[in-house]
């Protein structure tokens, strides 16, 4: 069982989660819920308490349902699945203008063995990459 401070945490973590999704910053989904930025600052990281019709403003800035974000949390925390601390890259990068580009340009890609060779690729040059550091690191080299 996670306490009211873990849960306070994941449930800023997925708003966090939810607002980088959808391309916005702490100051637009702020002034979309009509709180302050540093409000909303504390509510990402957990360290101030959501209310329910704080929590209802934030989802309809959003445009996600409470209750769905609340079913989302429910089994996070059943099954978890913690959200917070930086586990959300994927989510991070497609906030940012390349990753949307990389999307769109795949999106459009109308060749799957395209698409394939490509995942295949970025797979393969990340992983050589781990491996590369780690061997750095392992020699005393510093990066």
């Amino acid at each position: 069982m996670q306490s009211e401070k873990g849960i306070d945490r994941e449930l800023g973590a997925l708003v966090r989660m939810h607002r980088v999704a959808r391309g916005m910053t702490q100051v637009e989904l702020a002034r979309a819920a009509r709180i302050t930025p540093m409000q909303l600052e504390g509510y990402e990281t957990g360290m101030n308490r959501l209310s329910i019709p704080r929590l209802m403003g934030l989802c309809r800035a959003l445009g996600h349902s409470a209750q769905a974000l609340m079913s989302e949390l429910e089994r996070r925390l059943e099954f978890g699945e913690a959200t917070t601390a930086g586990s959300a890259p994927g989510i991070e990068f497609l906030a940012t203008n390349r990753g949307r580009q990389l999307v769109r340009a795949l999106a459009d890609c109308d060749r799957p063995e395209l698409i394939d060779a490509i995942s295949h690729l970025v797979t393969a040059a990340t992983l050589a990459q781990r491996d590369g550091d780690k061997r750095t690191k392992s020699a005393g080299v510093a990066t």
